[in-house]
């Protein structure tokens, strides 16, 4: 708390100035090189990073951060895309004190801390598990039975728009004022009018469905999202069926 309330003496020292100049916004804001990931990162990146990047990553996200390894593996990562670009998380909503932190836990080299009495990541009370439901008398699941519906296809609205928010609808990529190649994924009828590389729908084939060519690195197209993993192949494979369903909106 101490920590905090400097830093935020520091941004009141600072107001009205043009510039950081060659100082870091860590020193700008006094924070020295004892920030440790128990003690600073890791609720940062609770509040701030969860549900998308819990273990498993859910909706697109590329990594989980659920644990010391795996946020100290990006760590480097996360000081580009939080601190210096701005671009994580999507819609922004990081305190410049949290930057400050993560800027000097990168620079002292990552360390870990002491865990103590801190438990497991506290998920809320949206991300707990779900009880078991009562799913009644075993139900015949024969294929060919007349009763049994299909399920839903994947829709824009519930499926596919929360994997592009994740991976690739903010600044600096497919949203902003100046998507790259003119390409808008924020919304629905930016997918349907495709950008510079044309149509995404493939007409309902996925096997020519553009989107679907980048997110598998199709032909020599690079793959998509730019400079990360591969999305998961479950969520690939849902866009696949989305695609082969008519790309519907909802």
């Amino acid at each position: 708390m101490l920590r905090w309330m400097m830093a935020s003496v520091a941004l009141l020292a600072l107001s009205g100035c043009p510039g950081f100049g060659d100082k870091t916004l860590a020193e700008l804001e006094g924070i020295g090189g004892d920030v440790t990931y128990h003690a600073d990162i890791r609720p940062i990146i609770e509040a701030r990073c969860f549900p998308c990047h819990t273990d498993p990553a859910k909706f697109g996200a590329p990594n989980p951060l659920a644990n010391y390894e795996q946020a100290a593996a990006f760590a480097n990562r996360m000081d580009i895309r939080v601190v210096q670009e701005g671009t994580m998380p999507p819609g922004g909503g990081v305190l410049d004190e949290e930057k400050a932190l993560i800027s000097a836990w990168v620079q002292a080299g990552a360390p870990e801390g002491t865990a103590l009495d801190m438990g497991p990541p506290d998920l809320g009370p949206d991300m707990a598990p779900d009880p078991e439901p009562d799913m009644g008398p075993e139900v015949d699941m024969d294929p060919e039975a007349p009763d049994m519906a299909p399920p839903p296809p994947p829709t824009w609205d519930d499926d596919v728009q929360p994997v592009m928010d994740a991976s690739c609808a903010f600044p600096g990529c497919h949203g902003g004022a100046m998507p790259q190649s003119n390409l808008d994924l924020t919304t629905y009828a930016g997918f349907l009018a495709g950008g510079f590389g044309g149509d995404l729908t493939g007409d309902g084939d996925p096997a020519r469905s553009g989107l679907v060519d980048r997110l598998r690195a199709r032909d020599g197209l690079p793959l998509m999202p730019q400079g990360g993993p591969p999305l998961d192949e479950p969520v690939i494979e849902m866009i696949e069926a989305w695609i082969a369903a008519g790309a519907p909106e909802n």
